[in-house]
């Protein structure tokens, strides 16, 4: 084997020669990200060499957004030891951290076009970015971004909506919505004030709720349901809900 500077793409399994010898008395290598090898002599200065092709040939990558959810897909035109993608998020106000949020395996090696893709569900309002981290098989990879930032809105009121059915014997259903993520109480109380269910206690997410109300051991009539809220910006809701029971 001629002596000099090889390069392996498949965790030594074959080696390519790229260049220089004993003769330029190459002492120190480097490659960087792009994939280009810098080796350092003692005699004739620093070289720089094409190295390791780009494994993965990504045509496309792009994102749709549908209601809460946020639908990534990319297409490769080939693909060289390629172990896979991880798919990456970042979240505004999230401390600047590239949360791991998925991984889509790749075809190996292969000079046919494939489509992949990956849905990020159930999104809170937010901004988001999203990146491809594609790994090959020996552990070395490749970032591709998405290049534009994904917008979700979730636009929620408070509200306590009329249970149903009402008048109701013994069950019904109660349906509110709140307006971001906090803390919930839900108590149902007869005409001299006095609590007879705890129905709801503790915190919740953003958006739309229901519960079952079992009316079993309570006598005909009026019955007031109330819904306290407190968000996490400290904000106070309250709503009150006539129900009756009818035996």
């Amino acid at each position: 084997m001629e002596t000099g500077v090889y390069l392996s793409t498949d965790s030594g399994a074959t080696w390519v020669f790229k260049g220089l010898s004993n003769e330029n008395g190459v002492s120190c290598l480097a490659i960087d990200s792009s994939g280009y090898i810098y080796a350092g002599t003692g005699n004739d200065g620093i070289f720089r060499i094409p190295g390791r092709t780009t494994p993965v040939e990504l045509i496309s990558f792009s994102a749709v957004v549908n209601r809460y959810n946020v639908e990534l897909s990319w297409i490769t035109a080939t693909e060289l030891n390629n172990s896979g993608f991880e798919i990456l998020r970042f979240t505004q106000n999230n401390d600047g951290i590239w949360e791991r949020i998925g991984f889509v395996e790749g075809k190996g090696t292969t000079t046919e076009s494939t489509a992949y893709n990956y849905e990020d569900k159930d999104l809170n309002s937010g901004s988001y970015n999203y990146r491809l981290k594609q790994i090959d098989y020996d552990g070395s990879y490749t970032y591709y971004n998405l290049q534009e930032t994904i917008e979700i809105s979730r636009q929620f009121n408070f509200k306590l909506e009329q249970n149903y059915p009402n008048p109701f014997n013994p069950t019904t259903t109660i349906n509110y919505t709140i307006p971001e993520d906090g803390i919930v109480t839900l108590k149902v109380f007869d005409v001299l004030g006095n609590e007879v269910r705890h129905l709801i206690s503790g915190e919740q997410k953003t958006g739309s709720h229901q519960v079952k109300f079992n009316a079993e051991g309570l006598s005909s009539g009026m019955y007031f349901c109330i819904l306290n809220f407190k968000g996490i910006n400290k904000e106070n809701y309250n709503s009150t809900m006539k129900m009756t029971i009818m035996k």
